[in-house]
């Protein structure tokens, strides 16, 4: 806003620009032209700053809060923050919960969210990997039992209800997680069908019936408070398991 820029791409750089968005100064450190928009430039407040001065020279953003913004840099660390953000949310509201919900708890903005997860699908798949690895890992075990794998499955659930995502993603078209949903339900295919595997469920029981009780339990995950998830969840569970297993 201040200093009459020195020439283009010569002298010392430019500073004293105001960016009339979200009120950042430009300072040193790193090449922005007239009109880049870089990605997490607000770490903040989420705002892509628009340059809107001359070609500056060497120049790098600071918020509003007056903290350095680290640029490309930053994005790293945004993404982390959102993930590990979306983990404690999704606990606490499920799935449907609003994703600036999340933004906000990351302590940046929507803008910075959908430049990293463009849908919620994609968030949850970030949020869930090392659940979905853990369900296969069992599931893949011929050594394991369904009552095996539906253990580390309700333990998802009691920490995250949103987890049923994965099983079950209604109103979505996202390819990665159908696929994944298509994985993890086909694993539990395969051990029911086997007389080794099955372990104490009927025989009559399908991966769809699983699903509907996992479901169930997921829906009443959502509706407990924080201190009772585990003891309702046990409770739950022990009437679910009553019409799966054998009397």
């Amino acid at each position: 806003m201040q200093g009459a820029p020195p020439g283009r791409g010569s002298g010392p750089p430019f500073t004293g620009l105001l960016c009339p968005v979200v009120g950042v100064s430009v300072l040193q450190d790193t090449p922005i032209v007239k009109g880049d928009v870089r990605d997490g430039v607000d770490a903040q407040g989420g705002t892509p700053c628009l340059v809107t001065g001359p070609k500056c020279g060497n120049v790098v953003l600071v918020t509003a809060s007056g903290r350095a913004n680290r640029g490309p840099k930053a994005a790293a660390g945004n993404r982390a923050a959102l993930i590990r953000a979306a983990r404690e949310v999704f606990a606490e509201n499920g799935f449907e919960v609003a994703l600036s919900s999340i933004a906000r708890a990351a302590g940046v903005g929507q803008g910075v969210l959908y430049r990293h997860f463009p849908t919620r699908e994609s968030l949850a798949l970030a949020v869930f990997e090392e659940n979905i690895v853990e369900v296969e890992t069992v599931a893949g075990d011929t050594g394991s039992t369904v009552d095996d794998v539906l253990a580390v499955i309700v333990d998802q659930l009691t920490t995250s209800a949103a987890f049923i995502a994965m099983f079950d993603p209604t109103g979505t078209d996202d390819p990665r997680l159908l696929e994944v949903s298509l994985r993890l339900i086909t694993l539990l295919g395969r051990k029911l069908e086997d007389p080794r595997q099955r372990g104490a469920i009927r025989p009559d029981v399908t991966a769809s019936d699983v699903l509907i009780a996992v479901a169930m339990l997921a829906a009443v995950m959502v509706k407990t408070d924080v201190q009772s998830k585990r003891r309702v969840a046990a409770q739950a569970w022990a009437l679910l398991e009553r019409g799966l297993t054998c009397s």
